[in-house]
């Protein structure tokens, strides 16, 4: 990492294995420590975790523990703007990477947002890419990078992922039909598939959603006079263990964690300009077919516009409608 003005790292979901694995590599290291983190969690009270990776070391890594509400479009916009106020006035420094990682999933049940939105959906994308549009005046201009944390998932062919059954009828395989029906919860609703593998559908299809983001918005940043240096990436981190499970086996999360630095601020093996790359771990990859579809990828950045009630003046982004 060029360590010159380092500049800020804000990672949302900073709580789990893999966001809480990041604040620990960071302090542990004499270049990265000098990044200032914004580390999101929901509940900045119980954030256990993240609270003993950032304090592992005598590391001097200046840093906050902020209140994220992914599952409250309100709550993203007065946090974006709290935050654009800091790079505004020179109190904090531009962010060099945006670490888009929270997750949630669940099985059984469905349960949806104050919004009226699936949670799966709103958490894991429609709240990132709101959270994005609106911190696009903030980011670094030359050096920042937004990591997109996929999965494997996202992609129903993956046979990574086949020996779950998640896609095994033919029914599934398409995941985007229509941005409503992931939005409104009624693709591979508990109605329709009443097992867990509901629920973790609805999981892989957001992530699609976010690998789509990840190639619609770069197009639009690539095009865009101030913009055009800012790159998305997209990173697959493998099998992750959970904290509930594994708690203090950090091991697997603590790889995956440097994949994703590295994916932020590598330009050795990725270059300056690592323009909508997709990474397995440290290895370029190839996203699904469905997710490099340029209809699709549009029609749901055009709805999520509506979605969020995006308006001129909410983003720096000139092509944001």
């Amino acid at each position: 990492m060029d360590s010159a003005t380092p500049g800020t790292i804000f990672v949302t979901g900073a709580n789990g294995g893999l966001g809480s694995a990041i604040a620990k590599v960071i302090v542990g290291s004499s270049e990265l420590s000098k990044l200032h983190g914004i580390y999101s969690v929901r509940n900045v009270k119980t954030a256990s975790t993240l609270k003993a990776s950032l304090g592992h070391t005598d590391s001097s890594h200046q840093h906050d523990v902020v209140a994220l509400d992914l599952s409250e479009l309100a709550n993203v916009r007065d946090v974006a703007a709290k935050i654009n106020q800091q790079v505004a006035d020179g109190s904090l420094a531009p962010i060099r990477a945006l670490v888009l990682n929270a997750a949630f999933q669940e099985h059984t049940t469905q349960t949806f947002t104050v919004d009226g939105f699936d949670m799966s959906f709103q958490c894991n994308y429609l709240s990132h890419w709101l959270l994005t549009l609106l911190l696009l005046q903030s980011l670094d201009k030359e050096r920042g990078r937004i990591i997109v944390i996929s999965s494997c998932g996202h992609d129903a062919y993956d046979r990574r992922q086949a020996a779950l059954g998640i896609f095994k009828e033919e029914r599934w395989k398409i995941m985007f039909n229509s941005t409503e029906s992931l939005a409104k919860g009624t693709w591979s609703s508990p109605t329709e598939d009443p097992t867990g593998l509901g629920g973790m559908r609805r999981y892989c299809a957001s992530k699609q959603c976010l690998v789509m983001m990840l190639y619609e918005l770069q197009r639009r940043l690539t095009n865009d006079p101030t913009l055009s240096n800012i790159c998305v990436l997209g990173l697959d981190p493998g099998g992750m263990p959970t904290t509930i499970l594994h708690r203090g086996n950090f091991v697997m999360s603590v790889i995956s964690a440097k994949d994703v630095l590295r994916a932020a601020f590598d330009v050795e093996t990725l270059g300056q300009r690592p323009r909508a790359a997709y990474l397995n771990g440290a290895e370029l990859w190839e996203s699904s077919a469905e997710s490099r579809d340029e209809g699709k990828q549009r029609q749901l950045w055009l709805d999520s516009v509506k979605l969020t009630g995006l308006q001129l003046g909410h983003t720096v982004l000139l092509a944001w409608d």
